[in-house]
């Protein structure tokens, strides 16, 4: 997947020689990314890869990088194979995981569930929207949109909560404003 180039600090970056990886770097500085095309990180490797993790040195990170054995499995055995795809998903912050929530909010996921054990008077839940069993919610709440509260959780009176993930049992105290949180 091609990425901005802003980006490739943050992800390993592959230069390819359709359908093989001709070379894999993690992390690197943007004036040296070989390439915009990201890693997705999910590997399917034989086992003769194992064979060269013990060869892979401390990163200037201060880190054993798998993708250092991979370079090494592609300069001596040489082949690997890579798959183009046209985005991902990464979860490597929380914001991510608010990302991934309205992403399946949107993408055709209508599979709303409201469970709650009990909504208080004039409470407005707006969807897209999943509230999970057991969950109790005050009177005078706004709910939504882009919340997913899981189950046995607590919301006060006139509390406000949308862009939001509430693990399984959180408790919202009276009034409280979640925006673009995850609360645990």
């Amino acid at each position: 997947m091609k990425v901005e180039l802003e980006q490739v600090v943050t992800t390993a970056v592959v230069t390819m020689e359709r359908p093989w990886v001709t070379g894999i770097v993690e992390k690197p500085a943007v004036e040296e990314a070989p390439s915009q095309i990201a890693s997705l990180l999910l590997y399917c490797i034989k086992k003769k890869f194992l064979d060269y993790l013990p060869e892979a040195v401390l990163s200037q990170r201060g880190e054993y990088e798998l993708q250092d054995a991979i370079q090494m499995l592609i300069e001596i055995d040489g082949k690997v194979h890579g798959l183009m795809i046209v985005s991902r998903l990464t979860l490597t912050n929380p914001a991510d995981f608010l990302k991934i929530n309205r992403h399946f909010f949107y993408s055709g996921y209508e599979d709303t569930k409201l469970q709650p054990k009990s909504v208080g008077e004039n409470t407005r839940l707006i969807p897209p929207l999943m509230i999970e069993r057991g969950t109790v919610i005050g009177a005078n709440c706004t709910i939504g949109p882009n919340v997913y509260i899981e189950r046995d959780s607590q919301i006060g009176a006139g509390a406000r909560i949308h862009d939001a993930l509430l693990f399984q049992e959180t408790t919202i105290p009276a009034g409280a404003v979640i925006n673009n949180r995850i609360v645990y």
